[in-house]
Formats: C-alpha cells, sequence, structure tokens
C-alpha cells in the first residue's frame, strides 16, 4: 500500500490505454489527489481538442458525482455539469473512473494481482535496476504469464518504483500477442512525471469555486 505518510500529491499523468481493440494516442493531465477524505482535482493538458477541461471528485460530497466541464462553445453553453463518475458520459474514452485515479488504486490493484498469482506457479519474476523516469532513479519489477489463463488478468506487468519516494510512477501492462511469436498487445501504460508529496492540500484545492480554476 501507499506510505501512510503521503497524504497528498500532485503530478502529470501521461497515459495511453487501448480502448475497444484500438492503442489511443498519448493523454496528458495535471492531478492533484487527497487521501482524506479521497479527493480528486483533474485538468486536462492533452489532446488539444480537451485542453482546459476541468474535473472534481470528493468522496461523500455532491451526492456522490463528479464536477466537470469542458471548455469551447459547449463548455459555456453547458456550464459545470454534475455526473455519475461511472456512467458512459464520465467514462467516455477511458478505461478508468475519476475514482480510479492515482497511486493507492494502482497499489490496491497490484495486491489483488499478486494474491491472485500466488495461487498458481506459473509467474516469472524479474526485478530490475538502473531505471529512469523523467531522470529520477527508479528500480523496477516485470511478471510474466507464459500461458493464457483465465486465471491470469495479463500477459506481462513492468512497473517502475522511484527510488526516493518508494512509490510506483510507471506502469505497463500487456496482453498475450494476437498471433503465436507475435509481440505483446500493450493494453496500459502510466507514468506519474513530476511528482509532489504531501503538498498541503485543503479543501478549496477540491472546490470548483477555486479562484485558479476555471469553472464555469
Amino acid at each position: 500500500m501507499i506510505d501512510r505518510n503521503v497524504r497528498d500529491y500532485s503530478a502529470t499523468i501521461v497515459s495511453r490505454e487501448r480502448i475497444g481493440g484500438k492503442l489511443e494516442e498519448y493523454r496528458s493531465i495535471f492531478v492533484k489527489v487527497r487521501h482524506q477524505p479521497p479527493s480528486v482535482y483533474v485538468y486536462v493538458i492533452t489532446p488539444e481538442s480537451h485542453k482546459g477541461d476541468e474535473a472534481i471528485y470528493v468522496e461523500g460530497r455532491n451526492d456522490g458525482k463528479l464536477l466537470g466541464h469542458t471548455t469551447g462553445i459547449t463548455g459555456q453553453m453547458v456550464g459545470t455539469v454534475a455526473l455519475d463518475p461511472q456512467g458512459p458520459t464520465a467514462m467516455n474514452g477511458q478505461r478508468h473512473p475519476i475514482i480510479e485515479v492515482g497511486i493507492r488504486h494502482l497499489c490496491q490493484q497490484l495486491i489483488t494481482f499478486g494474491s491472485n498469482d500466488v495461487q498458481f506457479a506459473e509467474s516469472q519474476v524479474r526485478f530490475l535496476s538502473g531505471l529512469k523516469l523523467n531522470d529520477r532513479r527508479c528500480w523496477g519489477v516485470e511478471v510474466i504469464h507464459p500461458m493464457a489463463r483465465t486465471n491470469f488478468q495479463f500477459h506481462r506487468l513492468r512497473l517502475f518504483v522511484d527510488e526516493q519516494f518508494k512509490l510506483p510512477v510507471r506502469y505497463e501492462q500487456y496482453d498475450w500477442p494476437q498471433q503465436p511469436g507475435g509481440p505483446p498487445q500493450l493494453v496500459e501504460e502510466c507514468n506519474f512525471m513530476n511528482l509532489r508529496i504531501n503538498n498541503g492540500f485543503t479543501d478549496t484545492d477540491f472546490d470548483p469555486r477555486n479562484p485558479r480554476y476555471e469553472f464555469p
């Protein structure tokens, strides 16, 4: 699990996902995350068509909805909307809802994978050293399931852990090759860049009325 001493953090998340069989382009978002109460602020950097879109989710507030807006004429006409964070509109074009954004959920997912894998003696594990992400030193681990089985949710997983923060900062998940001897299929890649921990975020950082934000 993520260190309990990490109360909050900000980062630029650079990611891409395979949606409907197609590997999408890289997407960049700036996030603020607070662990108590679970809170997320998102600002879209790329793609350009969505630059400036913002969303906020705070557990236990706003009737469980995320508050979001888009830019341009549509955003001006519609304004700030409240959405089911796991509904089709909020989930359009992405694999994970806003409530799963961040390092804590990634750690929980890895624990689930590990708990499943220890029941079977088919995982190949290799530890990696000398890695870097955004000029920060990392160590890593690679897990491979050679045979496609219903017991396993991925063929290959690679994880980078920041040596200073002791936090996962890069995650790659691959599916089995579509053709025998072919390359593994990238399902998801996620990078936490410019990670800054314990910023002292307050409720204002997760309030659409924050004057630094551009909610209508």
